[in-house]
């Protein structure tokens, strides 16, 4: 066998030539029992240790830090978009938060709901049994009454010895209208005054019978009607009703934009670094508020590769 000298730098780093280890004898101990195995114990120093935030803790080490931030203003809404951004905000809120939820979230999400039920829409539809104004009335009874008139008028063109009816119809124009269409250039209840007594005559079971005759039954009733609009619209036949005072669209969006931020304020409150659950539920209620804030951002993003200016802020109401 042969024999290779180890240096003692070797015999000290327990390697031999070729990677292999040195074998090391165990050390004697003063008690003739050979030490155990089992490594012994370090205590760490107190410099060493390292503390962990709720939030940094393996167990949420996912959850980014929570920015309220980023939700203390609001940027410039028209109406429709601040209706648009509080309905998506209180549908949010019901799927993030369905259960109990922070007394001032749940007063502001109130305070919201009860303004977007009372808001004024961009067109008022009139309210059921509502009279058109005087203008539309007049307008209608015009193209009415005109219509009745010059239907009357084209079959008294027509030579009598071919059609005898023409001569009646020559009759119904001397009752209905002695003047021709020159009434219809008259002040509202001039107007009104002067067509009464026609329109009560048109009524007559008889000449009614004969101008539906002539011109057709639609050409009478639409006639008739447009002239009892007209009355109640003037107020002449029935009392117009008082309207109702409509809230100002600026004030009300004023309103809106106050109520929305506070809301937004609250949601972003709720959220407690020693709660990790309050962050994800605020995170999801308040999602509306990013993703609206990320589309304005790409817009403009937009715009200003086109070349186009800003968007400018929308303008009250």
């Amino acid at each position: 066998m042969t024999l290779c000298r180890v240096s003692l730098a070797q015999r000290e780093s327990r390697s031999l030539p070729g990677g292999m280890l040195w074998p090391m004898k165990p050390a004697k101990s003063t008690t003739g029992k050979t030490p155990s195995k089992r490594p012994s114990k370090v205590r760490a120093k107190p410099s060493d240790a390292v503390h962990l935030s709720p939030l940094e803790s393996p167990a949420h080490s996912h959850l980014e830090p929570f920015d309220r931030t980023q939700y203390s203003t609001l940027p410039m809404l028209s109406l429709a978009e601040t209706v648009a951004l509080g309905t998506a905000l209180l549908n949010a809120l019901e799927s993030a938060l369905p259960g109990v939820r922070p007394e001032p979230v749940q007063e502001s999400a109130n305070e919201l709901r009860a303004l977007l039920a009372t808001r004024p829409s961009a067109k008022a539809k009139p309210a059921a049994g509502a009279h058109p104004s005087p203008r539309d009335a007049d307008a209608e009874m015009d193209n009415a009454w005109g219509a009745l008139i010059e239907r009357l008028k084209s079959y008294a063109r027509l030579p009598a010895e071919l059609y005898p009816k023409s001569r009646r119809a020559v009759e119904l124009l001397e009752i209905l209208a002695p003047d021709g269409l020159s009434v219809l250039r008259l002040a509202y209840a001039k107007q009104w005054s002067v067509l009464e007594p026609r329109v009560r005559a048109l009524n007559a079971t008889e000449l009614r019978r004969d101008v539906a005759l002539l011109v057709g039954e639609d050409f009478v009733a639409e006639a008739t009607r447009a002239f009892d609009q007209y009355g109640r619209s003037l107020g002449i036949t029935e009392s117009v009703p008082v309207p109702t005072k409509q809230p100002d669209p600026a004030q009300s969006l004023r309103a809106l934009r106050e109520t929305l931020s506070e809301l937004i304020f609250q949601l972003a409150a709720s959220a407690n670094a020693r709660k990790p659950a309050s962050i994800t539920q605020a995170r999801a209620a308040l999602r509306p508020v990013d993703e609206f804030r990320a589309a304005v951002a790409r817009r403009t993003l937009q715009n200003t590769k086109r070349g186009r200016p800003s968007e400018p802020p929308p303008a009250e109401g």
